[in-house]
């Protein structure tokens, strides 16, 4: 076959694709190449320079190009020359880049900014998978060395290294993480270390160099009179925020960076501070809840990483704690449920390791619970009280009750009252079966009250009966054969033998329990097993 003809087939195969078709794994192209081809003639026939200006065009390119690189004839007989792998690594870097149309729409833009349609992603899919494709098989050719422009090739496989951001298919991001765990390791640790010091010096640093914020001082520690009071015009536009309005890929490839922490000498953080501390507060400054979202987890990788006496000499955990709790009255009706759902769940995990981390000595052990006690009370209560009658957002605010049990111990007892006035209330409700989800993990967080804080269980036995008894027959009464309904029924029957093993030390269980079963005698079967 010539170029055209393969470009007919390439065009053919593009054609065929239809919105939200996920890319194929395997080989979509029937191509046969001449014996005398080899990748320079490939390359310099496909015309790869003005592919770049054209989209339809580089989509048959790159999908021709990895058909060859992939046969096994290539494979078996045909060397890739180095200065060609060079330039097709150099090409595919830029090429597969995640364009600005999937940014978000400038706020003050005069046009407004159309909606990607589905048939357009479908296609970029398969540009960035079958890329990356190209990239591994080149690889394979010929190997990564420190002497190329690996801040380019790296920027490029870590944008496909989150499988939340819209331009990542499943494959691309699989596809992404093989190659980056391959350039991780044939990294030495000094040589790792450089290539995420370039990194934040050539890519993260300029894209937030004009987001400024003045809870932080230069060299990213705690300002100590922010001038809170003082008037700010908001800036907003690619000018001062190009990661996202822009280069949208920037905030994936600092996660990768902060991920990858955890394999360099723990002195790096402290040298890079400056770099690494102002990118991750204006994601979770910014207004926009993904960006916010984004923020929170970053937060959570980077803290995997981060010396807990780093975090107290520099002042910078009081302001992150300071910058995520409004965070957690991203509540509907406000706010969008989905929206709200992604928010807080990255936004409580956030909060919890900070908490943990700034505060790991023995004498630290006040100031923990303190920290804790603030999440609670300003985020689980609080926000149960407003959006309570939300079921996936209840869950997730049971779910943070399980957390903070198990990181407060005895020290959860001066919630208990309100808990477990939460946790009845949504175990008696008569509309409980209809989200298992909800039911179930309330179910463990009582579970979790029983063995932590036990002293008090039985002053609050009442409570906890009410709960499990009323919710077991409301099972009962559904009469659904639901699976999930069911292993519900059976946690709820170990969670009462928990509760009267505990309580058969100092009280007489079978009295209460036979009061029980005066009430209603289908609770015979569940108090009594």
């Amino acid at each position: 076959m010539d170029i055209e003809t393969c470009r007919e087939v390439a065009r053919a195969y593009i054609n065929h694709i239809k919105p939200y078709d996920t890319p194929s794994k395997g080989k979509v192209l029937c191509l046969e190449f001449p014996q005398g081809v080899d990748c320079s003639n490939l390359v310099s026939g496909l015309n790869l320079r003005e592919a770049v200006h054209n989209g339809q065009q580089l989509v048959q390119d790159i999908l021709i190009l990895e058909g060859f690189l992939s046969s096994k004839k290539q494979h078996q007989d045909r060397i890739v020359a180095r200065e060609v792998a060079l330039e097709l690594r150099h090409f595919l870097a830029a090429a597969i880049l995640p364009p600005d149309t999937f940014a978000e729409r400038h706020p003050y833009a005069i046009e407004s900014k159309a909606e990607l349609a589905p048939d357009v992603i479908a296609k970029y899919h398969v540009l960035s998978y079958r890329g990356l494709l190209c990239l591994s098989h080149l690889q394979t050719f010929v190997p990564l060395s420190i002497d190329e422009d690996l801040v380019a090739i790296c920027t490029c496989l870590a944008s496909f290294s989150s499988p939340t951001d819209p331009w990542t298919c499943e494959a691309a991001f699989e596809e992404s993480l093989k190659l980056l765990e391959r350039l991780r390791t044939s990294l030495k640790g000094a040589e790792l270390a450089d290539l995420l010091a370039q990194l934040l010096r050539e890519r993260i640093k300029p894209a937030f160099a004009k987001t400024k914020n003045s809870k932080l001082t230069q060299q990213g520690r705690k300002a100590i009179d922010p001038l809170q009071n003082s008037a700010v015009m908001i800036d907003e536009g690619p000018d001062s925020k190009p990661w996202k309005y822009c280069d949208v890929y920037i905030p994936t490839v600092l996660r990768w960076i902060l991920d990858s922490l955890r394999f360099v000498d723990p002195k790096f953080v402290e040298n890079y501070w400056p770099l690494i501390i102002p990118p991750m507060l204006a994601l979770i400054d910014d207004s926009c809840i993904r960006y916010k979202a984004a923020g929170c987890f970053n937060l959570s990788v980077f803290l995997q990483a981060c010396p807990s006496t780093v975090l107290e000499r520099t002042g910078i955990g009081e302001v992150f704690e300071n910058a995520i709790i409004p965070c957690l009255m991203y509540l509907p009706t406000l706010t969008d449920e989905a929206d709200s759902i992604l928010l807080l769940d990255q936004a409580y995990r956030a909060l919890i390791k900070l908490a943990c981390v700034r505060f790991t000595e023995n004498g630290q052990r006040t100031q923990k619970v303190k920290a804790l006690d603030n999440i609670m009370r300003y985020g689980v209560l609080k926000g149960y009280a407003h959006a309570g009658e939300h079921a996936k957002i209840a869950t997730i605010l049971v779910k943070q009750i399980i957390e903070m049990t198990k990181e407060m111990g005895i020290d959860f007892v001066k919630h208990l009252k309100h808990v477990l006035a939460i946790l009845s209330a949504i175990m008696a409700n008569p509309f409980g079966t209809a989200y298992p989800p909800l039911l179930a993990i309330s179910v463990k967080a009582l579970q979790n009250i029983i063995t932590t804080v036990w002293p008090r269980v039985e002053y609050h036995r009442g409570e906890i009966l009410k709960a499990l008894t009323v919710c077991w027959l409301r099972i009962e009464d559904d009469g659904n054969d639901s699976t999930v309904l069911e292993e519900i029924r059976r946690d709820i029957e170990d969670t009462t033998q928990m509760l009267t093993a505990l309580l058969s030390r100092s009280l007489d269980v079978a009295d209460e329990c036979h009061l029980l079963v005066e009430s209603d005698c289908r609770l015979q079967a569940l108090v009594e097993r």
